[in-house]
């Protein structure tokens, strides 16, 4: 078995290896921003110059630079003479707009990526201050990054997770992230044992998705089913219409706690499910059970 990782960042980066929904860190969008503002600034005063010089290249008549803004033959040749503004200006220019680009792509890249969920950044905080991190898991600046479990609040206020959870419908958000964490707390000690770098239980996401996916799809298949039944057994049309808008608001609901839909796509769901419950109304009267 593979020793511990020393305490301190290669233990704190072999937890976030292991497990990459805490992998967070801090997207420093004001620094990136910065960066951007200046690279635009350069750029802005390059364009300004290399236009001036064009415009005086062109309405030179020395050697052949008024046939720079026509042929870029000239242009690359100008490298050989004395007078090479343009052309090194240019190339400056290229440069630079490289960086920028780069840093735009860059930054919207990590624009897009999601911020930590509260029980992972949570989870991290615990991590730093468990005993096996240490009396000071983290000594440097840096380690006022996440916060604590005390003070949650004056963690950064730009971190990021490099992978985000999925995302999951309430259902499975409170069974993953709380659910999950009970039983496993007052039980998981009788059917699984720690983890061997962690001291914890250790529960995959994947596997409590997997049975809330089960149990979404068990509750879906039931649910028109047992309209029909009352349905059927009801008698009144009064009692009928009721049970069709009750079903329906159970329906929807379901809709939003145990799936992700929109809320165009729960309008259509329910309208759908509701003419279902219609339909079969007004094919089938009464039930006046069986003849004598």
């Amino acid at each position: 078995m593979m020793a511990k990782p020393v305490i301190g960042y290669p233990r704190l980066s072999n937890y976030m290896g292991q497990f990459p929904e805490v992998a967070i860190l801090r997207r420093f969008g004001n620094l990136g921003a910065q960066n951007l503002l200046y690279l635009q600034c350069e750029l802005v005063h390059l364009e300004h110059q290399l236009r001036q010089v064009e415009l005086a290249d062109n309405q030179s008549n020395v050697g052949q630079k008024s046939q720079y803004a026509v042929d870029w033959f000239y242009l690359s040749q100008s490298g050989l003479e004395s007078d090479r503004q343009q052309l090194d200006l240019f190339l400056k220019i290229r440069k630079r707009l490289r960086e920028y680009n780069e840093a735009v792509i860059q930054q919207a890249a990590i624009a897009a990526l999601p911020e930590p969920s509260a029980y992972d950044l949570n989870d991290l905080q615990q991590f730093l201050e468990r005993p096996d991190m240490g009396p000071v898991a983290l000594d440097g600046l840096d380690s006022l990054v996440w916060g604590s479990t005390t003070d949650p609040d004056s963690r950064a206020s730009d971190l990021i997770s490099l992978r985000g959870r999925h995302d999951e419908d309430s259902f499975s958000k409170w069974a993953t992230e709380k659910a999950t964490v009970r039983i496993f707390r007052w039980f998981g000690h009788k059917f699984t044992t720690p983890h061997p770098h962690y001291g914890e239980v250790v529960c995959n996401d994947r596997d409590v998705l997997e049975v809330t996916r089960i149990i979404t799809s068990v509750f879906a298949s039931l649910l028109p089913v047992a309209s029909t039944v009352v349905l059927y057994i009801v008698e009144s049309m009064a009692a009928r219409l009721g049970i069709i808008a009750a079903f329906s608001v159970v329906f929807a609901v379901s809709l939003c706690r145990l799936t992700t839909a929109r809320t165009s796509e729960i309008f259509a769901a329910t309208a759908a499910f509701a003419a279902v419950q219609v339909v079969f109304v007004g094919t089938n009267g009464p039930h006046t059970g069986a003849s004598s």
